[in-house]
């Protein structure tokens, strides 16, 4: 079973992620700041990373820098999921190594999708 760390402060956000991907067969792991995903990170492997943007303290993008400069984390997949959606935004996180942005509200065929295709690789 393929684990899922997703990285989000909005508690209905994590419901949602959580609900939609436990029927789909994937364990979740829940962390409302970067901080806590870092903890989780060190704690236990992943097979992906849904990761939000916009947090009061580490934004997302600081997040996802200091995770692919590190050799322990820079292989595991990460998706941005946002309401974040400027097209400076999303090519920022592609350079910074994201495989993918996911807007928010989210589309859920196509959520799934890409969740499916970055555990398949």
């Amino acid at each position: 079973m393929s684990r899922i760390l997703a990285i989000d402060d909005s508690t209905t956000n994590n419901a949602l992620l959580e609900a939609v991907l436990n029927a789909k067969g994937y364990e979740v792991i829940i962390a409302e700041t970067p901080a806590l995903a870092m903890n989780v990170l060190a704690e236990q492997p992943v097979d992906l990373i849904l990761l939000d943007l916009l947090f009061p303290e580490i934004n997302g993008f600081d997040f996802l820098a200091q995770i692919k400069k590190d050799n322990r984390y820079a292989n595991i997949p990460v998706i941005v999921v946002s309401a974040a959606c400027e097209q400076a935004n999303i090519l920022k996180v592609k350079e910074l190594g994201a495989i993918g942005f996911i807007p928010k509200p989210i589309n859920l065929s196509y959520f799934i999708e890409q969740i499916e295709n970055a555990l398949i690789k």
